[in-house]
Protein backbone atom coordinates (compact mmCIF):
# COMPACT_ATOMS: atom_id res chain seq x y z
CA UNK A 1 0.00 0.00 0.00
CA UNK A 2 1.43 3.37 -1.05
CA UNK A 3 1.27 6.11 1.62
CA UNK A 4 2.57 9.37 0.10
CA UNK A 5 3.55 12.00 2.68
CA UNK A 6 4.42 15.71 2.57
CA UNK A 7 6.70 18.13 4.47
CA UNK A 8 4.81 20.70 6.59
CA UNK A 9 6.24 24.16 5.92
CA UNK A 10 6.78 24.91 9.61
CA UNK A 11 9.15 21.95 9.78
CA UNK A 12 11.24 22.82 6.73
CA UNK A 13 11.48 21.75 3.10
CA UNK A 14 13.71 18.67 3.31
CA UNK A 15 12.86 15.24 4.72
CA UNK A 16 15.92 15.61 6.97
CA UNK A 17 14.42 18.84 8.37
CA UNK A 18 11.06 17.11 8.82
CA UNK A 19 12.85 14.58 11.03
CA UNK A 20 14.63 17.25 13.04
CA UNK A 21 18.03 17.19 11.33
CA UNK A 22 19.98 18.66 8.44
CA UNK A 23 21.00 17.08 5.15
CA UNK A 24 24.79 16.91 4.94
CA UNK A 25 26.56 18.39 1.94
CA UNK A 26 27.36 15.01 0.38
CA UNK A 27 23.81 13.66 0.41
CA UNK A 28 22.65 15.42 -2.75
CA UNK A 29 25.52 14.19 -4.91
CA UNK A 30 25.12 10.66 -3.55
CA UNK A 31 21.38 10.67 -4.26
CA UNK A 32 22.02 11.66 -7.87
CA UNK A 33 24.57 8.86 -8.20
CA UNK A 34 22.32 6.32 -6.51
CA UNK A 35 19.25 7.27 -8.57
CA UNK A 36 21.24 6.84 -11.77
CA UNK A 37 22.51 3.43 -10.64
CA UNK A 38 19.04 2.33 -9.54
CA UNK A 39 17.35 3.45 -12.77
CA UNK A 40 19.97 1.71 -14.91
CA UNK A 41 19.63 -1.54 -13.01
CA UNK A 42 15.86 -1.70 -13.39
CA UNK A 43 15.74 -0.03 -16.83
CA UNK A 44 13.62 2.86 -15.55
CA UNK A 45 13.85 6.14 -17.50
CA UNK A 46 15.01 8.85 -15.13
CA UNK A 47 16.73 12.24 -15.20
CA UNK A 48 17.86 13.78 -11.90
CA UNK A 49 17.29 17.58 -11.83
CA UNK A 50 20.22 19.94 -11.45
CA UNK A 51 20.65 21.25 -7.86
CA UNK A 52 19.97 24.80 -9.07
CA UNK A 53 16.52 23.72 -10.25
CA UNK A 54 15.68 22.56 -6.72
CA UNK A 55 16.82 25.86 -5.21
CA UNK A 56 14.66 27.89 -7.61
CA UNK A 57 11.61 25.74 -6.96
CA UNK A 58 12.09 26.04 -3.21
CA UNK A 59 11.41 29.78 -3.50
CA UNK A 60 7.98 29.00 -4.99
CA UNK A 61 7.21 26.35 -2.38
CA UNK A 62 7.70 28.92 0.36
CA UNK A 63 4.71 30.93 -0.91
CA UNK A 64 2.52 28.11 -2.21
CA UNK A 65 -0.88 27.49 -0.54
CA UNK A 66 0.21 23.86 -0.16
CA UNK A 67 3.16 22.43 1.73
CA UNK A 68 5.91 20.68 -0.18
CA UNK A 69 4.60 17.46 -1.80
CA UNK A 70 1.17 18.04 -0.24
CA UNK A 71 -0.47 18.65 -3.61
CA UNK A 72 0.60 15.33 -5.20
CA UNK A 73 -0.18 13.49 -1.95
CA UNK A 74 -3.71 14.92 -1.89
CA UNK A 75 -4.15 14.10 -5.57
CA UNK A 76 -3.17 10.48 -4.89
CA UNK A 77 -5.70 10.12 -2.06
CA UNK A 78 -8.39 11.94 -4.07
CA UNK A 79 -8.05 9.57 -7.02
CA UNK A 80 -10.18 6.47 -7.36
CA UNK A 81 -8.37 3.51 -5.76
CA UNK A 82 -8.25 1.69 -9.10
CA UNK A 83 -6.38 4.63 -10.67
CA UNK A 84 -3.91 5.43 -7.92
CA UNK A 85 -1.10 3.28 -9.25
CA UNK A 86 -1.46 4.87 -12.69
CA UNK A 87 -1.44 8.35 -11.17
CA UNK A 88 1.61 7.50 -9.10
CA UNK A 89 3.43 6.33 -12.23
CA UNK A 90 2.40 9.48 -14.08
CA UNK A 91 3.64 11.70 -11.24
CA UNK A 92 6.96 9.84 -11.26
CA UNK A 93 7.23 10.37 -14.99
CA UNK A 94 6.38 14.06 -14.59
CA UNK A 95 9.07 14.62 -11.97
CA UNK A 96 11.87 12.31 -13.07
CA UNK A 97 11.46 12.06 -16.83
CA UNK A 98 9.79 15.29 -17.92
CA UNK A 99 11.49 17.43 -15.26
CA UNK A 100 8.24 19.00 -14.03
CA UNK A 101 7.52 20.23 -10.50
CA UNK A 102 4.83 18.04 -8.92
CA UNK A 103 4.03 20.88 -6.52
CA UNK A 104 2.48 22.83 -9.39
CA UNK A 105 -1.25 22.41 -10.21
CA UNK A 106 -0.45 22.23 -13.94
CA UNK A 107 1.77 19.18 -13.30
CA UNK A 108 -0.99 17.44 -11.33
CA UNK A 109 -3.38 18.04 -14.22
CA UNK A 110 -0.77 16.69 -16.68
CA UNK A 111 -0.37 13.51 -14.61
CA UNK A 112 -4.12 13.11 -14.15
CA UNK A 113 -4.67 13.19 -17.89
CA UNK A 114 -1.82 10.71 -18.33
CA UNK A 115 -3.50 8.36 -15.84
CA UNK A 116 -6.89 8.57 -17.54
CA UNK A 117 -8.42 10.82 -14.89
CA UNK A 118 -10.39 14.03 -15.30
CA UNK A 119 -7.85 16.77 -14.43
CA UNK A 120 -10.43 19.36 -13.35
CA UNK A 121 -12.37 16.80 -11.35
CA UNK A 122 -9.23 15.62 -9.56
CA UNK A 123 -8.24 19.19 -8.65
CA UNK A 124 -11.70 19.71 -7.17
CA UNK A 125 -11.59 16.47 -5.19
CA UNK A 126 -8.14 17.05 -3.74
CA UNK A 127 -9.33 20.34 -2.23
CA UNK A 128 -11.89 18.44 -0.12
CA UNK A 129 -11.17 17.61 3.56
CA UNK A 130 -10.89 13.83 2.93
CA UNK A 131 -7.64 13.76 0.89
CA UNK A 132 -6.04 16.31 3.25
CA UNK A 133 -6.88 14.11 6.24
CA UNK A 134 -5.44 11.02 4.53
CA UNK A 135 -2.20 12.88 3.82
CA UNK A 136 -1.96 13.94 7.47
CA UNK A 137 -2.70 10.38 8.57
CA UNK A 138 0.08 9.04 6.33
CA UNK A 139 2.55 11.53 7.79
CA UNK A 140 1.54 10.51 11.33
CA UNK A 141 2.05 6.87 10.45
CA UNK A 142 5.44 7.68 8.90
CA UNK A 143 6.52 9.17 12.21
CA UNK A 144 4.90 6.48 14.34
CA UNK A 145 6.83 3.78 12.46
CA UNK A 146 10.02 5.83 12.94
CA UNK A 147 10.84 5.83 9.24
CA UNK A 148 14.36 7.19 8.70
CA UNK A 149 13.54 8.96 5.41
CA UNK A 150 11.94 8.27 2.03
CA UNK A 151 11.43 5.88 0.47
CA UNK A 152 10.83 3.56 3.43
CA UNK A 153 9.01 0.25 2.99
CA UNK A 154 7.55 -1.38 6.08
CA UNK A 155 6.80 -5.11 5.93
CA UNK A 156 5.29 -6.66 9.07
CA UNK A 157 6.84 -3.95 11.20
CA UNK A 158 10.30 -4.24 9.62
CA UNK A 159 11.69 -1.10 7.99
CA UNK A 160 13.61 -1.04 4.70
CA UNK A 161 14.93 2.36 3.73
CA UNK A 162 16.33 3.46 0.39
CA UNK A 163 16.41 2.27 -3.18
CA UNK A 164 19.27 -0.09 -2.34
CA UNK A 165 16.78 -2.14 -0.29
CA UNK A 166 14.46 -2.86 -3.21
CA UNK A 167 15.91 -6.36 -3.60
CA UNK A 168 15.44 -7.05 0.11
CA UNK A 169 11.82 -5.96 0.00
CA UNK A 170 11.11 -8.07 -3.08
CA UNK A 171 12.69 -11.05 -1.36
CA UNK A 172 10.80 -10.69 1.91
CA UNK A 173 7.48 -10.21 0.10
CA UNK A 174 7.73 -13.39 -1.90
CA UNK A 175 6.61 -16.65 -0.26
CA UNK A 176 9.15 -17.93 2.24
CA UNK A 177 11.48 -15.03 1.57
CA UNK A 178 14.07 -13.31 3.73
CA UNK A 179 13.47 -13.71 7.44
CA UNK A 180 10.41 -15.93 7.13
CA UNK A 181 9.60 -18.43 9.84
CA UNK A 182 11.04 -21.22 7.76
CA UNK A 183 14.11 -21.28 5.57
CA UNK A 184 12.00 -23.15 3.00
CA UNK A 185 9.31 -21.38 1.04
CA UNK A 186 5.69 -22.24 1.82
CA UNK A 187 3.67 -23.69 -1.01
CA UNK A 188 0.79 -21.17 -0.85
CA UNK A 189 0.90 -17.96 -2.87
CA UNK A 190 -1.77 -15.25 -2.76
CA UNK A 191 -4.93 -15.06 -0.68
CA UNK A 192 -8.25 -16.85 -0.36
CA UNK A 193 -9.73 -15.29 -3.49
CA UNK A 194 -6.63 -15.45 -5.67
CA UNK A 195 -4.33 -18.23 -4.64
CA UNK A 196 -1.91 -20.77 -5.99
CA UNK A 197 -0.60 -23.88 -4.28
CA UNK A 198 2.44 -25.60 -5.72
CA UNK A 199 2.89 -29.28 -4.89
CA UNK A 200 5.67 -31.61 -5.92
CA UNK A 201 3.85 -34.91 -6.35
CA UNK A 202 6.00 -37.93 -5.65
CA UNK A 203 4.23 -40.95 -6.99
CA UNK A 204 1.31 -41.37 -4.60
CA UNK A 205 -1.36 -39.50 -6.53
CA UNK A 206 -2.67 -36.06 -5.61
CA UNK A 207 -5.00 -35.37 -3.92
CA UNK A 208 -6.06 -38.94 -3.11
CA UNK A 209 -2.85 -39.39 -1.14
CA UNK A 210 -0.24 -36.81 -0.21
CA UNK A 211 3.48 -37.25 0.16
CA UNK A 212 3.06 -37.68 3.91
CA UNK A 213 0.93 -40.80 3.33
CA UNK A 214 -2.16 -39.07 4.75
CA UNK A 215 -5.48 -38.92 2.94
CA UNK A 216 -6.54 -35.73 1.16
CA UNK A 217 -10.28 -35.16 1.73
CA UNK A 218 -12.36 -35.23 -1.40
CA UNK A 219 -9.53 -36.45 -3.57
CA UNK A 220 -10.44 -37.79 -6.99
CA UNK A 221 -7.02 -38.44 -8.50
CA UNK A 222 -5.95 -42.03 -8.93
CA UNK A 223 -2.76 -43.20 -7.26
CA UNK A 224 -1.33 -43.97 -10.70
CA UNK A 225 -1.16 -40.27 -11.59
CA UNK A 226 0.75 -40.18 -14.93
CA UNK A 227 2.58 -37.01 -13.92
CA UNK A 228 5.01 -38.73 -11.56
CA UNK A 229 6.49 -36.82 -9.98
CA UNK A 230 5.43 -33.38 -11.11
CA UNK A 231 4.59 -29.85 -10.04
CA UNK A 232 0.87 -29.23 -9.71
CA UNK A 233 -0.75 -25.82 -9.44
CA UNK A 234 -3.98 -25.47 -7.47
CA UNK A 235 -5.69 -22.18 -8.38
CA UNK A 236 -9.39 -23.00 -8.22
CA UNK A 237 -8.56 -25.48 -10.95
CA UNK A 238 -5.89 -28.16 -10.74
CA UNK A 239 -3.29 -27.79 -13.45
CA UNK A 240 -0.10 -29.65 -14.19
CA UNK A 241 2.57 -26.93 -14.26
CA UNK A 242 5.72 -28.92 -14.95
CA UNK A 243 6.62 -32.60 -14.89
CA UNK A 244 9.32 -35.14 -15.49
CA UNK A 245 11.23 -34.87 -12.19
CA UNK A 246 12.69 -37.62 -10.06
CA UNK A 247 12.21 -36.65 -6.40
CA UNK A 248 12.23 -32.90 -6.83
CA UNK A 249 13.00 -30.82 -3.77
CA UNK A 250 14.15 -27.31 -2.72
CA UNK A 251 11.47 -25.43 -4.67
CA UNK A 252 12.15 -21.74 -5.04
CA UNK A 253 9.99 -19.04 -6.63
CA UNK A 254 12.18 -16.42 -8.37
CA UNK A 255 11.22 -12.81 -7.51
CA UNK A 256 9.47 -10.64 -10.08
CA UNK A 257 12.64 -8.76 -11.04
CA UNK A 258 14.58 -11.97 -11.76
CA UNK A 259 15.01 -13.37 -15.30
CA UNK A 260 13.43 -16.62 -14.05
CA UNK A 261 10.27 -14.84 -12.80
CA UNK A 262 7.12 -16.83 -13.43
CA UNK A 263 8.92 -20.15 -13.18
CA UNK A 264 9.80 -22.59 -10.43
CA UNK A 265 13.38 -23.59 -9.66
CA UNK A 266 13.48 -27.25 -8.63
CA UNK A 267 16.43 -29.21 -7.28
CA UNK A 268 16.34 -32.88 -8.24
CA UNK A 269 17.94 -35.93 -6.67
CA UNK A 270 19.62 -38.01 -9.33
CA UNK A 271 18.09 -41.48 -9.84
CA UNK A 272 19.91 -44.29 -8.04
CA UNK A 273 20.08 -48.06 -7.78
CA UNK A 274 16.82 -48.24 -5.87
CA UNK A 275 13.33 -47.74 -7.22
CA UNK A 276 11.11 -48.88 -10.04
CA UNK A 277 13.63 -47.61 -12.61
CA UNK A 278 17.08 -48.17 -11.07
CA UNK A 279 20.09 -46.53 -12.71
CA UNK A 280 23.74 -45.92 -12.01
CA UNK A 281 25.72 -42.64 -11.89
CA UNK A 282 22.74 -40.42 -12.77
CA UNK A 283 23.50 -36.77 -11.95
CA UNK A 284 21.68 -34.46 -9.55
CA UNK A 285 20.27 -31.41 -11.32
CA UNK A 286 18.60 -28.02 -10.97
CA UNK A 287 15.63 -27.35 -13.24
CA UNK A 288 13.64 -24.26 -14.20
CA UNK A 289 10.01 -25.27 -14.59
CA UNK A 290 7.73 -23.13 -16.73
CA UNK A 291 4.18 -23.90 -17.79
CA UNK A 292 3.82 -23.69 -21.57
CA UNK A 293 1.87 -20.77 -23.12
CA UNK A 294 -0.98 -23.13 -23.98
CA UNK A 295 -1.32 -24.14 -20.31
CA UNK A 296 0.24 -27.58 -20.67
CA UNK A 297 3.16 -28.63 -18.43
CA UNK A 298 6.74 -28.56 -19.63
CA UNK A 299 8.60 -31.89 -19.47
CA UNK A 300 11.92 -32.37 -17.69
CA UNK A 301 12.93 -35.82 -18.83
CA UNK A 302 12.34 -38.38 -16.11
CA UNK A 303 12.41 -41.26 -16.78
CA UNK A 304 13.46 -40.86 -20.44
CA UNK A 305 16.56 -38.79 -19.88
CA UNK A 306 18.81 -37.38 -17.20
CA UNK A 307 19.20 -33.71 -18.07
CA UNK A 308 19.71 -33.77 -21.84
CA UNK A 309 21.24 -37.29 -21.91
CA UNK A 310 19.08 -40.33 -22.74
CA UNK A 311 18.63 -42.62 -19.77
CA UNK A 312 19.22 -45.59 -22.10
CA UNK A 313 22.96 -44.85 -22.24
CA UNK A 314 25.04 -47.75 -20.97
CA UNK A 315 26.70 -45.56 -18.35
CA UNK A 316 23.38 -45.48 -16.51
CA UNK A 317 22.84 -49.26 -16.54
CA UNK A 318 22.16 -50.42 -12.96
CA UNK A 319 24.69 -52.68 -11.33
CA UNK A 320 22.64 -53.32 -8.21
CA UNK A 321 23.95 -53.14 -4.67
CA UNK A 322 23.32 -54.35 -1.16
CA UNK A 323 21.09 -51.35 -0.45
CA UNK A 324 18.54 -52.50 -3.03
CA UNK A 325 15.30 -53.54 -1.38
CA UNK A 326 15.19 -56.95 -3.09
CA UNK A 327 18.88 -57.72 -2.95
CA UNK A 328 19.95 -61.03 -1.44
CA UNK A 329 23.55 -60.27 -0.42
CA UNK A 330 26.24 -62.33 -2.18
CA UNK A 331 29.77 -60.98 -1.73
CA UNK A 332 31.11 -63.41 -4.35
CA UNK A 333 29.16 -61.64 -7.12
CA UNK A 334 30.73 -58.22 -7.71
CA UNK A 335 30.03 -55.47 -8.46
CA UNK A 336 26.39 -55.72 -7.36
CA UNK A 337 27.04 -57.85 -4.27
CA UNK A 338 23.65 -59.50 -4.81
CA UNK A 339 22.59 -62.99 -5.81
CA UNK A 340 22.48 -63.15 -9.62
CA UNK A 341 19.03 -62.59 -11.10
CA UNK A 342 17.55 -60.92 -8.05
CA UNK A 343 15.09 -58.23 -9.10
CA UNK A 344 16.18 -54.70 -8.25
CA UNK A 345 12.89 -52.93 -8.17
CA UNK A 346 10.63 -51.15 -5.74
CA UNK A 347 7.02 -50.06 -5.72
CA UNK A 348 7.85 -46.41 -5.19
CA UNK A 349 10.21 -43.90 -6.71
Amino acid sequence: MWRPIYVPRERGLMIAELLGGKENRNTGSYNREDCRRWSERFAIPMSYPDPNVFRERAKNWATSPFDREELPARAFYAADASKRDLLDQALFEAAWVEGLDVNEPATIEWAAKRAGLDPAGLMTELAEPGPAEEARSALAEFERLQCPSVPTVVVSGRRFFGKDRVDWVADICRPGGLGSASSLQPDIVGDASNFQVYVLESGHGIPSLCNGESAWPGGTFATNNPFTPDVLVFNKNIQAFSWGYRNGYAIRFPPDYHPFAGGIVVGEDGPDERGARPSNNAPDAIHLGRQKPDGSPDYHGWPDRFGFLPSSQAVYNPIGGTSDDHCVPDSTNPPSGCTPGEPSEHSEI
